[in-house]
């Protein structure tokens, strides 16, 4: 049942990727790979430094756990890892880091071969993009 149960959401993954998949890259270090993600938003409640509760928006993707190959190895996402997602004109990069007190990334399936990855805007960067033309 177990089995069935997890085709069943990699095939609803899957189909909601051809949908909403978007392209990005993912980068640890001088290491990239580009995917096709689904992004998300997760509310979440946590503590500050002053001790208020605060609520976070934050931006999650849904990956393919199979996808995250870096250096040939396949990896488990990791604080400081970024993601950039080009969105028109802008450069988004987002840094994986998960809220205080909160885990970075969570299992999104229950063999483990989706993975929700938590991240924050690190910055924005403009695209440039350059025209080729013939020779005259």
């Amino acid at each position: 049942m177990a089995n069935s149960h997890a085709a069943a959401q990699l095939r609803a993954f899957e189909s909601n990727r051809v949908v909403a998949g978007v392209s990005v890259s993912y980068h640890r270090g001088a290491d990239s790979v580009t995917i096709t993600a689904v992004p998300a938003t997760t509310s979440m409640e946590a503590i500050d430094d002053a001790g208020s509760m605060v609520r976070l928006k934050v931006r999650d993707y849904l990956v393919k756990a199979a996808d995250l190959v870096l250096d040939g190895i396949i990896v488990e996402p990791d604080r400081g890892d970024q993601i950039k997602e080009v969105i028109g004109s802008t450069r988004f990069v987002h840094e994986v880091l998960g809220p205080v007190g909160q885990q970075h990334f969570a299992w999104s399936s229950i063999d483990g071969s989706v993975l929700r990855v938590h991240t924050q805007e690190f910055e924005q960067e403009a695209v440039t993009t350059t025209t080729t033309t013939g020779a005259p």
